[in-house]
């Protein structure tokens, strides 16, 4: 896909130059040769991860979970990501452990 190799090249040059990540390793992006992820149940409809985030902050208290999202963001809609981290359920210094960051003019 030669439409994909500019953006390929730039992200090889971002995380090389920049992040300062060494790696001898090529990225690749859409080919045959990247599997395509496998959604399980999941395919084509609504993934709730709400009791998996759940279980795994109770479970280890150091934790951390960052989060960002955009107002039209379609994978972590801005209120859809509210409204679950606000009903998880989980005590308040472990609550405390998640980090909402959101851009309103992302898409």
């Amino acid at each position: 896909m030669r439409a994909a190799a500019p953006f390929t090249a730039l992200l090889n040059q971002y995380v090389r130059n920049e992040l300062k990540y060494e790696t001898d390793l090529n990225y690749r992006i859409l080919t045959d040769r990247v599997q395509l992820w496998n959604y399980g149940n999941a395919k084509n409809r609504y993934l709730n991860v709400a009791p998996t985030l759940r279980q795994a902050m109770t479970k280890n208290p150091e934790l951390r979970v960052f989060v960002a999202s955009g107002y039209y963001d379609l994978a972590t809609p801005y209120f859809a990501t509210q409204y679950t981290l606000n009903h998880l359920g989980l005590d308040r210094r472990r609550a405390e452990h998640i980090t909402v960051e959101h851009n309103p003019r992302a898409t």
